[in-house]
């Protein structure tokens, strides 16, 4: 006799929670790009518990959902995913986002997922519209990053500028002493630290960085 949450599919039983074969039913068979959870075909790379799900010794890494074409960190050791946006520095993103402070580069895993996330996709995807008047990167009102001049670009050539409109679900790229475009060491950060500085430009409308991080299971 078949298990509980199994069916008889073809002669033998299928656990229909997760077959990739028989999902949810005898008939229906995930994608080659899914797995079966609870009984649903989702995305291999739909999050972190996914990842796990698809290959259980899948390793701390970036991961990127092909669906919604979002880039995300699983740190596993420590049940942590990190997903990253720019925004304006007044209007956090809807979903859990939070500002990101000097003392989150601290975080191992954090610096991992930021270094990760960016590289591979050249930038930070922006959650909203925003139309910042400089190029200084804030984070509070008077308050901005410092970390080896990095400063927003907002287009995909060298005459791209840092001051100019930010569309919604743009990937923003970042340059580097006048230079457009980097790709950021792993040791960045180690002789770059993130400190935070008054004063040196008005606030505008100044870019943010924001980290959202939620549970891996």
């Amino acid at each position: 006799m078949c298990q509980s949450g199994e069916m008889v599919c073809d002669g033998v039983c299928a656990n229909v929670m997760t077959s990739d074969v028989h999902c949810g039913n005898c008939t229906t068979a995930c994608e080659p790009t899914q797995s079966c959870m609870a009984g649903s075909c989702v995305d291999r790379f739909a999050d972190c518990k996914a990842v796990r799900m698809a290959n259980p010794t899948a390793a701390d890494g970036v991961y990127t959902n092909g669906t919604t074409n979002t880039s995300f960190y699983c740190a596993y050791a420590t049940n942590t995913q990190y997903e990253f946006r720019v925004n304006s520095y007044v209007t956090t993103p809807a979903g859990g986002y939070s500002v990101v402070r000097a003392t989150d580069f601290n975080d191992a895993n954090f610096v991992r997922a930021f270094i990760g996330i960016y590289n591979l996709d050249a930038g930070f995807k922006a959650a909203d519209a925003f139309s910042p008047m400089n190029c200084c990167m804030s984070l509070l009102a008077g308050t901005r990053y410092s970390f080896g001049g990095i400063v927003p670009f907002t287009g995909s050539g060298t005459s791209s500028y840092c001051n100019q409109p930010i569309a919604a679900g743009r990937f923003i790229t970042f340059g580097l002493s006048g230079s457009y475009g980097f790709t950021l060491p792993s040791n960045y950060f180690s002789t770059n630290p993130v400190t935070e500085v008054t004063g040196t430009c008005t606030d505008n409308n100044n870019a943010a960085f924001y980290v959202k991080r939620s549970t891996t299971n």
